[in-house]
């Protein structure tokens, strides 16, 4: 599944920064990449104005998130946004909503568990699945080694799936650099897990991304929502329309075939452990 619903931090990467700008690649991006993929995710500021053609043959996940975002930084906090109603989705023909959790040991688990509630009764509200998306931010004394961050990502799936999502999106745990602690972390995290979960590309290098995908799907993550491993290179690129239909979509791909050789791998292995 392809992820555009990327605001502020998809801005710093493109050669123009207005919103016409924004609107301009995602729905390039989208129209692009839609016959390659599941699945697309877009926000409502920049990715969505009424009904994408594409919509009735790919599924749109629309993002129930509003961000605190300050130019050229992370995410500060992430709140549900109130112009996404039932109407809204039933307008977009959106097939489901998606939520950004962040989550860090510093902050109070109830409050947050009692965010991630509200966001899934929403889009039972909507009558359309829950993506709900954890993205694990260290404490006020910084991750002490990588595995710390590991824990945090494992820990996190735990809690906020008991929201009871549809779909968790987590970050890729492990080092992408050697798939091996990638598969062992997912395990982990699959274990934690109360629903199906994938990951998604933001703190991965895109070339690395391919063999993210493989090793967590042998951990038992069930696929990819990615953007930055997918378009990067053609948001920077000086002609984005060629880069989306050259580079993008071979990403795309390559993600794809090493999503089914993972997921064909932890099937062989389910096999022969029976």
């Amino acid at each position: 599944m392809l992820a555009l619903d990327q605001r502020e931090s998809m801005r710093d990467l493109l050669s123009g920064s207005s919103d016409d700008d924004l609107r301009r690649f995602k729905t390039a991006a989208a129209n692009t990449l839609a016959p390659h993929v599941s699945a697309i995710l877009l926000d409502r500021l920049y990715g969505v104005d009424g009904r994408p053609a594409w919509a009735g043959s790919v599924p749109l996940i629309l993002a129930a998130d509003h961000f605190d975002q300050p130019p050229g930084r992370p995410v500060a906090s992430s709140t549900l946004d109130p112009h996404v109603t039932p109407a809204l989705v039933a307008d977009v023909g959106a097939s489901a909503l998606k939520f950004l959790q962040l989550w860090s040991r510093d902050d109070d688990p109830a409050q947050r568990l009692d965010l991630a509630a509200s966001f899934v009764a929403l889009a039972a509200e909507c009558g359309v699945p829950a993506v709900l998306e954890g993205i694990v931010r260290p404490g006020s004394g910084g991750w002490r080694d990588p595995r710390d961050r590991d824990e945090a990502i494992i820990e996190a799936a735990a809690e906020l799936t008991q929201a009871g999502p549809d779909l968790y999106k987590a970050e890729v745990p492990g080092d992408a650099a050697q798939p091996e602690t990638v598969v062992a972390a997912s395990r982990e995290v699959t274990r934690a897990s109360r629903c199906p979960w994938v990951i998604l590309s933001n703190g991965v290098e895109p070339d690395r991304f391919p063999d993210a995908v493989e090793a967590a799907a042998l951990g038992g993550a069930s696929g990819f929502l990615a953007g930055r491993a997918v378009w990067t290179a053609a948001a920077r690129s000086a002609d984005p329309a060629a880069a989306l239909a050259t580079d993008s979509v071979a990403r795309v791909r390559s993600m794809t075939e090493r999503l089914e050789a993972g997921l064909q791998a932890a099937d062989a292995e389910r096999r022969t452990s029976a």
